[in-house]
């Protein structure tokens, strides 16, 4: 990621798109710890993102940590600066490492922001 630009490695070379998504903040939906999330305290997730369609929901949005999809448990409104929160469970999909956590809908696609699991 350089910017909001993210390169992809593809079959005949590599691509940059810009990143129509973007994550503002990711805490441990217990303690409230930055990037950090702990599995032991239920594994919860809050991430604040912006430029989410209206629309968006939970079926429409995917959430992935590295390559697996974690389910979502709420997604909030629209608030007047245009974030949006997201709350989710990790710990019946992961196990304690570092990951990178995106956020998908329709063809758009968040930057990656690292996460600890622990």
């Amino acid at each position: 990621m350089v910017g909001n630009l993210e390169i992809y490695p593809g079959h005949f070379g590599s691509y940059m798109r810009a990143a129509q998504f973007n994550i503002l903040k990711v805490f441990d939906g217990v303690h409230w710890t930055e990037n950090k999330i702990s599995l032991a305290d239920g594994g919860y997730l809050t991430i604040w993102i912006t430029g989410l369609p209206a629309e968006a929901d939970l079926i429409s949005i995917e959430l992935y940590a590295g390559n697996e999809r974690i389910p979502l448990t709420y997604v909030g409104e629209v608030l007047p600066d245009g974030a949006r929160q997201l709350n989710a469970q990790l710990i019946t999909v992961l196990q304690a490492g570092r990951y990178g956590l995106y956020v998908r809908q329709g063809s758009g696609v968040s930057d990656i922001v690292q996460i600890e699991v622990e």
